[in-house]
């Protein structure tokens, strides 16, 4: 729940939960939690207290910045309304979906089975995390109902091959978006000192979109954790764990 004007004890008395035992965590504090108790216990990189960091939450259909500032107890604190836009991995999913239509025709996509459909989307959900910035041929299993219906030279072994060009163009819309969105919330409240993004959600699984914000922002460290899909669930609980 990320609504800052929710009211708490509403919420309590409609759940019928004594109010010692519940409380509210918003999305980019539990998520800010996790991300730093993930740096504290590795003990690779740390946050001081006080340090002001971007928190990037990159779901499957938007994606929402925060500035947050770190506290001493490894909390994080909003110190700036969320911004965001509609940029998350949908956009990639969505031009996977043309790039199909180009190589099969409408009438045997929309004859597949669901199994067929399903594996389809596993498939590609487990290929566009891998998805990076060097030049190479990527390969993707394809159901039995589709592979008798695509040339011969697009098949390896029965899988898809598909060039890294046109494969890393299926990211080039939502992950420019979001670098121009990190370039204007810097500007806007005067971060260029910022040393530190993080990086959560779904689409934040992406290595091409890591790789690229790297790029893009060289004085910039980016971290994401060992689980970002998961950093705002996570985090809640570590939030519960302490009322």
């Amino acid at each position: 729940m990320d609504r800052d004007y929710c009211n708490q004890d509403l919420q309590e008395n409609i759940a019928g939960i004594p109010t010692d035992q519940f409380t509210v965590a918003l999305e980019p504090e539990s998520a800010a939690l996790y991300c730093l108790l993930e740096l504290q216990r590795s003990e690779l990189s740390h946050v001081q207290s006080g340090q002001k960091f971007l928190l990037v939450d990159c779901g499957y259909r938007t994606v929402e910045f925060t500035i947050m500032e770190a506290r001493n107890d490894n909390t994080a604190t909003k110190i700036q309304a969320t911004s965001g836009g509609p940029w998350g991995g949908i956009h990639v999913d969505d031009a996977f979906q043309e790039y199909l239509l180009e190589i099969f025709s409408y009438k045997l996509l929309a004859s597949l089975s669901r199994n067929d459909i399903s594996d389809l989307e596993i498939n590609f959900n487990i290929l566009k995390k891998t998805v990076d910035m060097i030049d190479k041929i990527y390969k993707m299993c394809l159901p039995f109902s589709l592979r008798h219906a695509v040339k011969p030279e697009m098949l390896i072994a029965g899988r898809l091959k598909i060039d890294s060009k046109v494969l890393t163009a299926f990211f080039d819309k939502p992950i420019k978006r979001i670098c121009n969105h990190i370039q204007d919330t810097l500007f806007s409240f005067r971060l260029h000192d910022t040393s530190t993004l993080m990086l959560v959600g779904e689409f934040a699984e992406s290595k091409i979109l890591y790789e690229t914000i790297q790029i893009n922002f060289p004085n910039i460290q980016v971290l994401t954790p060992k689980y970002p899909a998961g950093a705002v669930a996570l985090g809640a609980v570590e939030i519960g764990h302490c009322i």
